[in-house]
Formats: structure tokens, C-alpha cells, sequence
């Protein structure tokens, strides 16, 4: 599983860059959400404090890498 999550997103820009709006938004989307709800799935006993973390770390990461 792929998660372009804040430590492991360094290969979404490399497949991003030419892909089109429709094959992108899937591709961004379940692609993120899909890996999550497994891991929270087969282990009830993972920290929501550390998905959290990954969570808002994502968010400024790619905030910030956008401007």
C-alpha cells in the first residue's frame, strides 16, 4: 500500500504531473482514503493520536509546498 501521507509522499508529484483532472481526483482521493480505513480496520489498537499527526502534517506539508 502507497499512502502520500507527509514521510512517504515523496513519489505523488512524479505520477501526478501529467495525469488529467478525472484519473487524478481518484487517484488522490481513494488513494488516501481507502489504505486509512484498512489500517483502522485490521488494527482497532493503532493510535489516533499518530493518524492525526500524519493527518495535519499532510495538510501543512502540502499547504505549504503549494504556495
Amino acid at each position: 500500500m502507497k499512502l502520500g501521507l507527509t514521510p512517504f509522499h515523496f513519489w505523488v508529484p512524479e505520477v501526478t504531473q501529467g495525469i488529467s483532472l478525472t484519473p487524478g481526483l481518484i487517484l488522490l482521493t481513494w488513494q488516501k482514503l481507502a489504505p486509512m480505513s484498512i489500517l483502522y480496520q485490521i488494527s482497532p489498537s493503532i493510535n489516533l493520536n499518530i493518524l492525526l499527526t500524519m493527518a495535519v502534517l499532510s495538510i501543512l506539508v502540502g499547504g505549504w509546498g503549494g504556495l
